[in-house]
C-alpha cells in the first residue's frame, strides 16, 4: 500500500492500544482506500470527538488546514492569528486547532511552525479538499497579512516584519500575478536589513 496512507493508519491504530474496547474493525473495513478515504474517516471521527462544540471548532480546523496547505513554509501561532484573526483571536484557539490536526501537522507553533508532516498531505488538501473559492479567499489572506505587516512596520506599530512575511511574501505576490508595483517595498534597504535579521546573510 501507499506508505503515507499506511503510516496514517498506523498512527491511528496506535490510539487503540490504551483503550482496545473502542476498536471496531468494521469501521476500518468500510473506509474507502487511499488518502481520500482516510480524510473522510478522520473528519467523521473528529466530528464525533467535538460533539456539541463541532459548529465552533470545525470552521477553525478547516481554515487551519487551508492555511497550512497554501503556505510556502511553516506558520507560527502569530502568523495564524494574523492570517485569520476572525477565527483565531488568541493562542489558545490556534493550539486547539493544531491539536485537532495532530495526526497531520508537525510543529508546536512556537519554536517550530506548523507544517504538514508530508508534502503530499498539503497537496491533497489544496487540490482535493478545498473548493476553488476557498483557495482564492485564503490565498488573499496571505496577501493581506503581508501588506498589513509591512504597513504596520513602516508606521511604527511593530518592531519588525514577521519572518514568514520576509521569506514568502514575494512568492505570494508572484503567485497572485500582481503588478510589479506591489513589489516596491521588497527592493528597499530596510527590507534587505530585515532579510539579514531573519536569515543572517
Amino acid at each position: 500500500g501507499d506508505p503515507l496512507v499506511v503510516g496514517l493508519y498506523v498512527d491511528k491504530l496506535g490510539e487503540f492500544v490504551e483503550d482496545p474496547e473502542t476498536f471496531d474493525i468494521r469501521i476500518l473495513q468500510r473506509i474507502e482506500p487511499g488518502l481520500a478515504g482516510f480524510f473522510q474517516y478522520w473528519f467523521d471521527d473528529q466530528v464525533r470527538l467535538w460533539g456539541e462544540e463541532r459548529h465552533e471548532l470545525n470552521p477553525r480546523v478547516r481554515v487551519l488546514l487551508a492555511l497550512c496547505s497554501l503556505a510556502h513554509g511553516p506558520l507560527n501561532q502569530d502568523d495564524i492569528q494574523g492570517l485569520a484573526p476572525d477565527l483565531f483571536g488568541g493562542r489558545r484557539a490556534v493550539e486547539q486547532g493544531a491539536h485537532d490536526l495532530g495526526r497531520l501537522l508537525i510543529g508546536d507553533g512556537r519554536g517550530q511552525g506548523y507544517i504538514f508532516g508530508h508534502p503530499r498531505l498539503a497537496d491533497f488538501v489544496r487540490e482535493e479538499i478545498l473548493e476553488h473559492n476557498e483557495r482564492c479567499s485564503h490565498g488573499r489572506r496571505f496577501l493581506d497579512y503581508g501588506k498589513r505587516a509591512i504597513d504596520e512596520y513602516l508606521g511604527g506599530q511593530r518592531g519588525n516584519v514577521p519572518e514568514y512575511v520576509i521569506r514568502w511574501h514575494a512568492t505570494h505576490l508572484w503567485d497572485s500575478g500582481l503588478p510589479w508595483a506591489e513589489f516596491r517595498h521588497l527592493l528597499t534597504p530596510w527590507w534587505c536589513a530585515e532579510w539579514e535579521r531573519v536569515d543572517g546573510t
